[in-house]
């Protein structure tokens, strides 16, 4: 029998998917894809998806923010707007470290301030935990490593995503 291999780690929440967007789609029904607007002066109001912040900045904001960072504005990119950054990290996975990622993260600091938002909290979400064979990450095992023509590929298994 085929083994779901995603499930939920909400507390109380059994559901288990075979791929990773089903995650993605149950993932908001408990809030963890909700993103805040930098240019918005309130933390009452976030957005259910990526995608429905990205279409409020550009009705609600036009001309405030450039063209260039609403375009790279990503899905991955959006974890820096996250409300609940370590979940959305855990669905969609880090934003790379780039120039528009330094530009949200900036916004972000500076709105925070203004809401009585903890930035600590915001970067501690920001934070990416880089795998080490030196110096496992908590509730991971490493399942296999490979050394090929490519180099070395470790799969690791985490609490979220069980494949093997």
């Amino acid at each position: 029998m085929f083994q779901m291999s995603h499930k939920c780690w909400a507390d109380g929440c059994t559901a288990a998917f075979h791929k990773r967007d089903e995650v993605r789609t149950h993932a908001a029904q408990h809030g963890f894809m909700r993103g805040w607007c930098p240019w918005c002066p309130s933390s009452d109001k976030s957005h259910r998806l990526s995608v429905d912040l990205k279409a409020h900045i550009k009705k609600m904001h036009q001309g405030v923010y450039t063209t260039d960072l609403y375009q790279h504005l990503t899905e991955r990119r959006a974890h820096i707007l996250a409300v609940n950054a370590k979940d959305y990290r855990r669905v969609v996975g880090p934003a790379d470290e780039d120039q528009t990622s330094k530009e949200l993260k900036s916004l972000m600091r500076r709105w925070a301030e203004k809401s009585g938002i903890s930035v600590q909290e915001l970067e501690e979400g920001w934070a990416v935990e880089r795998y080490s064979p030196t110096k496992p990450l908590p509730n991971h095992q490493l399942v296999r490593l490979d050394v090929g023509a490519e180099g070395v590929v470790a799969v690791i298994c985490s609490q979220l995503y069980k494949r093997w």
